[in-house]
């Protein structure tokens, strides 16, 4: 399991409790957090007295998003490095600051365009890498509407696309945050059940469909191409239990 303690004045720390054994180590800044574990770490074993961990100086990450096509800056874009928390940029420029030094894969997400990531962004000690202009493009536009069991028209229903798709009607906040991490595009349906997801990705993806007291529908399969998907119907089917298991992992050598 993990263990963890804060370093005191002079760097100096102590980890207690722990069961005889080989362990490895990490240690970040509080503003950086442990977003890179297990890429190095520091061997050691119980009652080790000299264990020196050294860290390198944060880096950062700057540049600007410019839409194709437009004059203008995409609204609302998100910048990911590696696993850590989203960014987010201001009129198209951003700056992501404390970075632990190292090579990332880079994610731009906005509601105005097509997911992208930038592979193998280096980040060096106590440097800025500014990757300049980073053109993002609009992406395929999937146009559908959402009925009720009877084939009316549900106005307020929320569709989303992605890769996994799930709902939880107990856990709303929870939800809305893995779909900001992992870039489901959601929307909300007019008062004639009709909506329009723009971004979606050339690669096949879902969509589906949930209404609060409706319930849900099945996941529609997005065939992958450069052109703009058929439209679709989402048809919601009333809600159903679900259980969700978690795995737990050890991490002691």
């Amino acid at each position: 399991g993990f263990s963890s303690t804060t370093t005191g004045g002079a760097g100096e720390f102590v980890i207690r409790g722990l069961p005889d054994g080989g362990y490895r180590i990490w240690a970040a800044r509080r503003s950086i957090g442990f977003g890179d574990w297990g890429q190095q770490g520091t061997a050691a074993k119980t009652g080790d007295k000299d264990v020196r961990i050294t860290l390198a100086a944060p880096g950062s990450l700057v540049g600007k998003v410019a839409l194709t096509g437009s004059d203008a800056p995409p609204k609302l874009v998100t910048v990911a490095v590696g696993v850590q928390m989203p960014t987010p940029a201001t009129d198209g420029a951003f700056q992501v600051s404390d970075l632990a030094p190292g090579t990332y894969d880079v994610t731009f997400r906005g509601a105005e365009f097509a997911d992208y990531v930038q592979h193998d962004v280096k980040i060096e000690p106590d440097k800025a890498t500014d990757l300049g202009t980073v053109t993002v493009t609009r992406g395929r536009k999937l146009v559908g509407k959402v009925v009720d069991k009877a084939g009316a028209p549900v106005a307020g229903a929320k569709v989303k696309l992605g890769a996994m798709l799930f709902s939880s009607a107990d856990a709303a906040e929870q939800v809305e945050g893995f779909e900001s991490m992992s870039g489901i595009r959601s929307t909300v349906t007019d008062q004639n059940g009709a909506f329009i997801v723009v971004g979606v990705p050339a690669k096949a993806t879902s969509a589906m469909a949930d209404h609060p007291d409706l319930g849900r529908s099945l996941a529609v399969p997005i065939p992958e191409g450069e052109a703009d998907p058929p439209p679709v119907t989402l048809a919601l089917r009333g809600f159903r239990s679900e259980e969700h298991t978690s795995e737990l992992q050890s991490h002691h050598d």
